[in-house]
């Protein structure tokens, strides 16, 4: 191959260039801080340090990344908060301890109701599943007069003989507002690992299957704040209302706790 293209088409560099040149070569390197050449070993010293800087720059940017939260959107109205790390419950008494003991003196019992008196003192629309797993038989419904409460709610328990059970807590949609161009809506803000939960369909519309619970702050069985895979829930909305399918092990099938919650009427 012929280069005499390369002769052929070559211009000298201008004097002013050339002489920038052999005066940046000539030159002595950039030394390093005075406080650093004083150490043992000098610019080497210098340059290992900054090395060593900027690896736990990278370290530290790369755990970020991975623990970082991050919201993610099932539907308008529900959100997921992805977290690997561990929240922080904060459930603290009037002395400033976390009140994890039993009270003293006898526990007040709730009055419980039927499911029409239930739909009937509340405002919000009430649904209640028609279809429970095989076993399992109506244990109880408890919604607080308006008079005695700030929020509305209610919660209807079913449980079977080996004393199993199967809750549904229902209240207003509220809490966590979503900021939408021309709108501002009150959403439902959920916690979660990210392989921790499942985006699901429950009667036509996005829910959440979690397969799991962040265990509270005075959790025995389960050490407090981590991720308890023993339980299940199903979250999902309907007419403003939050409805929340809860078990506490794997006794109910992920496939019967949604059919439980479309059987809603």
């Amino acid at each position: 191959m012929e280069d005499d293209f390369l002769t052929r088409f070559y211009e000298s560099p201008r004097p002013e260039f050339a002489e920038a040149l052999y005066k940046r070569l000539a030159s002595p390197p950039p030394r390093a801080a005075p406080w650093l050449e004083r150490l043992p070993g000098g610019t080497r010293m210098a340059r290992t340090i900054g090395l060593t800087i900027l690896a736990l720059a990278l370290i530290g940017a790369c755990a970020r990344a991975v623990f970082r939260p991050r919201y993610v959107r099932v539907s308008d109205l529900i959100w997921v908060y992805e977290t690997k790390a561990t929240p922080e419950y904060r459930l603290v008494g009037d002395d400033g301890e976390i009140p994890c003991a039993t009270p003293e003196g006898p526990i007040p019992t709730p009055t419980y109701i039927t499911v029409e008196e239930a739909k009937d003192r509340l405002r919000m629309p009430l649904r209640v599943p028609t279809w429970v797993p095989q076993g399992f038989e109506l244990d109880h419904v408890y919604a607080p007069e308006l008079e005695v409460t700030t929020v509305e709610q209610a919660s209807i328990s079913w449980s079977n003989a080996e004393g199993q059970w199967i809750s549904l807590f229902a209240w207003p949609v509220g809490g966590f507002w979503v900021i939408q161009p021309g709108k501002t809506l009150q959403a439902v803000q959920l916690s979660a690992p990210p392989d921790g939960y499942e985006q699901v369909v429950v009667r036509g519309e996005p829910a959440v299957l979690l397969r799991g619970r962040w265990a509270w702050p005075c959790s025995t069985d389960v050490e407090p704040g981590a991720w308890d895979k023993r339980r299940l829930e199903l979250v999902w909305i309907e007419d403003g209302v939050e409805y929340t399918l809860r078990t506490s092990g794997d006794y109910v099938s992920e496939e019967d706790l949604i059919r439980m919650a479309d059987s809603s009427e």
